[in-house]
């Protein structure tokens, strides 16, 4: 089972409790499974860097998680600013440096599924076939990491 952060990751939802919403919460989860490898993580990028520091720490979650071998998937956005005023925008238009993010991942050796995480489609309403949404940001998203790997001496 995979964990994804409560989006936006704040506390109560119109009245009702978040499950996670910042790092705590998933290694609180981790340790009641005993850190079983039947219990990991999505790790929403956007999600880390909505909450900002009183998520976690982003760049020492994706380590720690790593290292772990808790991330079982990534979901690679970026945001404006955090809570409470942002918006979703694309990698190179948020507040993150989103080239050091996927470089962090390559260093730790992060080798699982990463996909972006709500595209964008003008047209939305007037096409069927959304998946044009995903092929700007997903060819951002490869970039990043094929020069990540290519200064790590990786591939």
């Amino acid at each position: 089972m995979a964990l994804h952060p409560n989006d936006p990751p704040v506390e109560y939802l119109a009245g009702v409790g978040s499950l996670i919403y910042r790092t705590e919460d998933y290694n609180r989860a981790f340790a009641l499974a005993n850190e079983s490898p039947a219990l990991a993580m999505k790790m929403c990028i956007g999600c880390w860097l909505e909450g900002g520091s009183a998520f976690g720490d982003l760049m020492a979650d994706i380590e720690d998680f790593c290292k772990r071998d808790k991330i079982v998937v990534v979901h690679f956005r970026n945001v404006t600013s955090t809570i409470p005023y942002f918006e979703e925008v694309l990698a190179e238009d948020g507040y993150a440096d989103m080239y050091a993010i996927m470089k962090k991942f390559v260093e730790c050796g992060y080798d699982g599924l990463m996909s972006v995480d709500h595209v964008f489609s003008p047209h939305e309403k007037d096409n069927p076939n959304r998946t044009v949404g995903y092929c700007y940001p997903t060819g951002y998203a490869k970039g990043l990491l094929h020069t990540a790997e290519a200064e790590a001496g990786k591939h």
